[in-house]
């Protein structure tokens, strides 16, 4: 179904930037499901059989989702096991009657929460979801994914004593299924495959290779900087990389006309 709906996505000569500001020639938009009703209630319907037979109904209270891309599955997989649904929100907001909180309705004391994630890659926003219940009072020992890259997310999250429960992986089975299916060539494959044996080398092979990918990725209007993506692919993604370009930084911020401040790169107009 991911493959059909469109969902997987490959571009080698221009990556996607990833919420930990890493780069990377695929990409999993499971947001296409909502265009698709049929294929998400059965994705909907694969979770919840899933988690009924790994974790087991009678061994959690409540289901939980991140806005936004968690949410279409974790409202309709708390709908199909009967369980109280609990949204947080990406952060704090000063309204409403819970206050300065990312609990959008309430998590009782010691609830035990099952996290519902559309994907999860190195679990940079996975752990920011399980600090909100557990801040508010709540327990996440199981983390359950649509779709898990494989990139260490698993890892992150056991060492926070949190199991992941994973209904697709990106593994060679998904790959054979997708050039079987028509949807991926080899040639293609090979490609993913070299991302795929060493991120940080592709990536590093890529961003030096086309500096421009990161400058078109910073944004200024009216001398302020309205999109940081580019300097957060070397403050996030890959700091060790931040000295070697930090004078092209320095250098692009004075052509795109900023007139801010932006000490990580000690550049000040």
């Amino acid at each position: 179904m991911i493959y059909k709906i469109g969902a997987f996505k490959v571009n080698a000569s221009s990556p996607f930037v990833l919420v930990a500001g890493t780069i990377s020639p695929i990409y999993v938009n499971n947001r296409m499901f909502e265009r698709c009703p049929d294929e998400r209630i059965k994705a909907a319907e694969y979770l919840a059989t899933y988690i009924d037979s790994e974790i087991g109904c009678d061994n959690f209270d409540a289901i939980s989702g991140g806005e936004l891309a968690d949410l279409p599955f974790s409202h309709s997989v708390a709908n199909i096991l009967k369980k109280p649904h609990i949204t947080i929100r990406k952060e704090d907001k000063q309204y409403g009657m819970i206050g300065a909180k990312r609990i959008m309705s309430e998590v009782k004391k010691g609830e035990r929460v099952v996290h519902v994630a559309d994907l999860i890659t190195q679990a940079t926003s996975a752990l920011s979801w399980c600090d909100a219940i557990i801040s508010a009072g709540g327990k996440v020992e199981n983390y359950v994914v649509l779709f898990d890259r494989l990139q260490g997310g698993e890892q992150a999250l056991s060492a926070r004593g949190i199991k992941l429960h994973s209904l697709v992986r990106m593994d060679e089975k998904f790959f054979e299924i997708g050039i079987e299916e028509g949807y991926l060539s080899r040639e293609t494959y090979k490609e993913i495959e070299k991302y795929l044996l060493d991120p940080l080398n592709w990536a590093t092979n890529f961003l030096t290779n086309n500096p421009d990918f990161i400058k078109n990725n910073i944004k200024i209007e009216g001398g302020k900087i309205t999109n940081r993506t580019g300097l957060d692919i070397l403050t996030k993604g890959y700091p060790e990389l931040k000295s070697e370009f930090e004078e092209k930084v320095k250098s692009w911020l004075k052509e795109l006309g900023c007139e801010e401040a932006v000490p990580e790169f000690n550049y000040n107009p």
